[in-house]
């Protein structure tokens, strides 16, 4: 449900709330979470981050959890958001993740 929601999810401004939930989930199914993300990145939606910095928290922890490609791939596409660049170098500088 979270996918199919993910490309329209900005249309009521609700982009936060998406996040908030992916946030909770990333620690116990990193790979859904990274598929939501991207899809949400992908369909070139702007995210209003509600001042927490959760898709700086939820990046990192893709990476770290094996979702790496995903990571990245989030990172390149918000490389316009404030962070974002610094935080594209510290994950491509970085060995990438054994876990699975």
């Amino acid at each position: 449900m979270l996918l199919a929601s993910a490309p329209h999810v900005q249309r009521n401004f609700n982009g936060y709330l998406l996040l908030e939930q992916l946030e909770r989930f990333v620690e116990t199914n990193p790979a859904a979470v990274g598929k939501v993300l991207t899809e949400l990145v992908a369909a070139g939606l702007s995210v209003y981050d509600d001042d927490k910095d959760r898709l700086k928290s939820l990046i990192p922890a893709l990476d770290r959890l094996g979702q790496r490609e995903a990571a990245l791939r989030c990172c390149d596409k918000l490389i316009a958001q404030p962070g974002m660049n610094d935080l594209y170098k510290r994950l491509t500088a970085a060995a990438p993740s054994s876990a699975a």
